[in-house]
């Protein structure tokens, strides 16, 4: 009779033991395959941002090269031929010819977005919003800044942005100064109110190039749950490994010591020992427990 009790105990206890290590791997695996997941869609958002950040700034380099040489070479050149007086908005306006390069530009690779916008515009249509607002004050708290950038929301989405003040020196106040030393024919197109009375060194203005993400985005995450379906599917063959060698080198070595112990023992002593381990499942504890009475005895 004690016999058959001590013998369903040894069942119970090793069934209890099988259901902790089953369910303690399989949290282990999961983790490790979540864990693997998330390493590899920071790791690949990382690079993105990363590829994001050369591609603007080669498209910002070469739009400042080319407002550099509108501002140095080319409108010297025309304020000498044509007068001081005058202004051709297609050939010597910074602003003006940036934006028509990048509108070509965009029809080539819509991914890229541009724009140029002020403080008080000339034109109402490239006035700065409260989002650019905010970036130009923060250049002007931080003039040693020359640029900012990372990854932002915006109204289209996700987006990795880069952004540069616009600084207004002094060959810019020939325009953007008083309003009667501007040219006449920006006071006939734009008026004497706005885009006036600048400053040099005045950051009142805001470049920036975006490029959308949510995409890019999109296609990390479908990669990631890829790859954490795939680690899943590796890691349910590793449980069933791990558990098959656990099984046949832990469980069965256990439960033939533990039955060596509890057949040694007298009946006594077993129904003392039952007594006593009623209830409890760690096997190790119980072995131990069974060979201290089997030594004592």
């Amino acid at each position: 009779m004690i016999k058959d009790i001590v013998r369903d105990l040894a069942n119970r206890d090793q069934h209890h033991l099988r259901l902790r290590f089953q369910v303690g791997l399989g949290v282990i695996l999961f983790c490790f395959c979540l864990f693997t997941a998330t390493v590899i869609y920071h790791f690949q958002k990382r690079l993105l941002e990363e590829e994001t950040a050369i591609q603007t700034h080669l498209v910002m380099t070469t739009l400042e090269s080319t407002r550099g040489y509108i501002r140095e070479v080319l409108r010297p050149k025309m304020f000498e031929a044509l007068g001081e007086d005058h202004f051709m908005l297609e050939a010597m306006s910074t602003s003006y010819i940036t934006r028509v390069i990048m509108d070509r530009f965009g029809e080539q690779i819509p991914t890229f977005r541009y724009r140029r916008v002020a403080l008080d515009a000339r034109n109402p249509i490239f006035e700065a919003d409260e989002q650019e607002r905010e970036m130009i004050a923060f250049f002007k708290r931080t003039p040693d800044l020359v640029e900012q950038q990372g990854m932002s929301r915006c109204k289209t989405g996700q987006a990795f942005t880069l952004y540069r003040p616009v600084v207004f020196l002094s060959s810019c106040l020939h325009c953007h100064g008083k309003p009667g030393d501007a040219p006449s024919a920006i006071r006939d197109q734009y008026g004497a109110k706005r885009g006036f009375y600048r400053q040099e060194n005045e950051i009142a203005g805001l470049l920036s190039i975006s490029i959308p993400l949510d995409t890019s985005l999109a296609q990390i995450r479908n990669t990631s749950l890829r790859m954490f379906g795939s680690t899943i599917l590796v890691a349910l063959l590793l449980y069933a490994t791990i558990w098959l060698l656990f099984h046949q080198l832990i469980l069965t070595n256990l439960r033939d010591v533990l039955t060596l112990f509890r057949s040694n023992l007298t009946t006594d002593t077993a129904d003392l020992e039952f007594r006593h381990r009623q209830g409890h499942r760690e096997e190790l504890a119980e072995l131990f427990v069974h060979a201290r009475t089997w030594w004592v005895t």
